[in-house]
């Protein structure tokens, strides 16, 4: 985004440090608990846009969250929020069943990553609330809301920059498996081998079928004060 609009300010934030290189002059990292609240943007007025993606259902409390970010909003600014939304699908757009491991040789036609997204949300998440959904309970006017297909690993079948799309989803989705081990190892359904072996088969899955994970995404603009 700072490469897009070089006129603007941008700031990247997270619990994890950057470890990016090269980046333009006009963007800043701030390595920052974001559930405590966000950091200054160097207007007093406030952040003309935040965004948001994949970040709100790993928080303990995502309300408290969106009251962060009205806070730090100007009136008017809009805040974009995306976030992976259950299902899997194939290339045909039919939503895809859950696989697993103790299945053996039945449902070969399941998909091992819906099994895997599956056990993520049932174990761990337990509550994801889809993103308009969660505006709603917030200060905010929702404006604009879809569902996505993107594809993983592939062009999506003529997609607007589908390739790099699902190049980018597929890095995505292959980094929070291996980031997601250590929670499912913990919660013991699975041995820490046998989520292993689920890993190389999705990374097979990936490579052999041409798959769609949906996303939701939403943009919601800050209320005026009232008087």
């Amino acid at each position: 985004m700072a490469e897009l609009y070089p006129n603007a300010h941008v700031i990247g934030a997270d619990l994890a440090q950057n470890v990016q290189q090269g980046t333009p002059t006009n963007f800043q990292f701030i390595q920052t608990d974001l559930s405590e609240g966000l950091p200054a943007c160097g207007d007093p007025v406030g952040y003309d846009l935040i965004h948001s993606r994949s970040f709100h259902s790993h928080l303990k409390d995502p309300l408290a969250f969106l009251y962060h970010v009205d806070a730090a909003l100007k009136p008017g600014g809009l805040f974009i929020v995306g976030d992976l939304a259950e299902g899997v699908f194939s290339r045909d757009k039919v939503q895809l069943r859950s696989r697993f491991p103790t299945d053996g040789e039945q449902n070969t036609d399941g998909s091992w990553t819906r099994g895997w997204q599956k056990l993520w949300l049932d174990r761990i998440i337990r509550d994801l609330l889809p993103v308009d959904a969660l505006l709603k309970r917030s200060p905010f006017s929702v404006i604009f809301s879809k569902n996505y297909l993107c594809p993983v690993g592939w062009d999506g079948d003529g997609f607007d920059h589908g390739a790099e799309l699902g190049e980018i989803t597929l890095r995505n989705i292959q980094q929070f498996n291996f980031a997601a081990l250590p929670a499912l190892s913990a919660d013991g359904k699975f041995s820490r081998e046998e989520l292993e072996l689920w890993i190389d088969a999705m990374e097979d899955e990936f490579k052999n079928k041409k798959v769609y994970l949906k996303w939701d995404l939403a943009v919601a603009v800050k209320r005026p004060a009232t008087q």
